[in-house]
């Protein structure tokens, strides 16, 4: 696999499992989530044993965000540990953890200059539960921008409202407010599984490990 950027955005995951866990194994627990275009298992290159990581790529954003939220933590096979499951990052986007449910949860819409928050989130409702709904507006004259932000409280009603909401908000996943350089996640946010030495972070990363 190529590192490519995730498209449509949102919609690969990345999973820490046992290496036992077979292709096989990852369809039966995560194709009723939606339509699966790839599953890529990470192999040693030397040995072409599993890692224990795994990239799934979903059609849509919805579907991987529901597979996240309904398989974390999940036991797969018999006797294996939980599996950890996570949105994976492209590079650019450069994202930490901490970061993780503000990236997932809010949009960034246009609106018309005369819509009102209450209009938005009267709107937005009908996809989940919303956390806030925001106009971001001129600090001179208190105007509106003409642009908002619109977040829920979970990753999944954020992914079907940026599918299926009208064209004419342009939504687009939100970027967290901050966010540290590439170094520091490197550094300090990467992750491993099952305590072997080789670590390893959801970032989109080519097929040569």
């Amino acid at each position: 696999m190529s590192e490519v950027s995730s498209d449509p955005p949102n919609s690969r995951l990345f999973i820490l499992c046992g290496k036992q866990v077979t292709e096989e194994e990852l369809h039966e627990a995560f194709d009723k989530y939606g339509s699966i275009k790839d599953i890529w298992i990470v192999k040693d290159k030397n040995t072409m044993e599993s890692k224990g990581v795994v990239y799934i790529k979903f059609s849509k954003s919805s579907e991987a965000a529901l597979a996240q939220e309904e398989m974390n933590g999940k036991v797969l096979g018999s006797g294996g540990k939980p599996i950890k499951v996570m949105i994976a990052h492209s590079r650019e986007q450069g994202s930490r953890y901490d970061d993780d449910q503000e990236r997932l949860q809010r949009l960034f819409i246009i609106v018309p200059k005369t819509s009102t928050e209450d209009n938005l989130r009267d709107y937005f409702k009908k996809f989940g539960d919303l956390d806030y709904v925001s106009i971001v507006k001129n600090r001179t004259n208190g105007e509106s921008k003409g642009v908002a932000y619109v977040k829920y409280l979970r990753a999944y009603h954020a992914a079907k409202a940026y599918e299926e909401c009208s064209k004419n908000y342009k939504a687009v996943f939100a970027r967290p407010r901050e966010q540290k350089n590439q170094s520091s996640f490197e550094s300090n946010d990467r992750m491993s599984f099952g305590g072997g030495g080789t670590q390893y972070s959801p970032m989109l990363a080519d097929g040569n490990s």
